[in-house]
């Protein structure tokens, strides 16, 4: 079989309105990302012990509506958080938390280099000032 047998031809007509204003907003956030924003959201939602809509989990975030807004479309795009997308994502929105990422991820190389050379400056500067003195 040609791959062309396994491939669809889709257009804006086979999604809901809804639908396809949510992925219009999850792909102009995904393209402007905020990870500070994202991650506190998240780790807020990890630690409340139950919330059902968009407006229950904004007033324990520590980033300003805006953002949090934002951070909730990446979140839904990335699969941390889950909604239902045919119906347009606002403060009344269902959401609920994944299954995977209930519990802290654990930290990536990456972010463990960027732990180790923050900490290596600050480190560094202290050095530095206790010279001087």
């Amino acid at each position: 079989m040609r791959d062309a047998d396994y491939m669809i031809v889709v257009d804006a007509n086979d999604y809901t309105r809804q639908r396809r204003d949510n992925l219009m907003r999850m792909h102009h956030f995904v393209f402007h990302p905020d990870p500070e924003a994202d991650e506190a959201l998240l780790e807020t939602a990890r630690s409340l012990k139950s919330f059902y809509f968009m407006k229950d989990l904004s007033p324990h975030a520590p980033v300003s509506q805006p953002r949090a807004f934002a951070a909730y479309h990446r979140l839904i795009a990335q699969g941390a958080l889950h909604a239902n997308l045919d119906h347009v994502l606002w403060e009344n929105s269902r959401l609920h938390l994944s299954a995977d990422v209930k519990t802290k991820p654990a930290a990536s190389p990456r972010t463990d280099a960027r732990v180790r050379e923050s900490a290596g400056q600050d480190l560094s500067k202290q050095q530095v000032v206790g010279r001087a003195a």
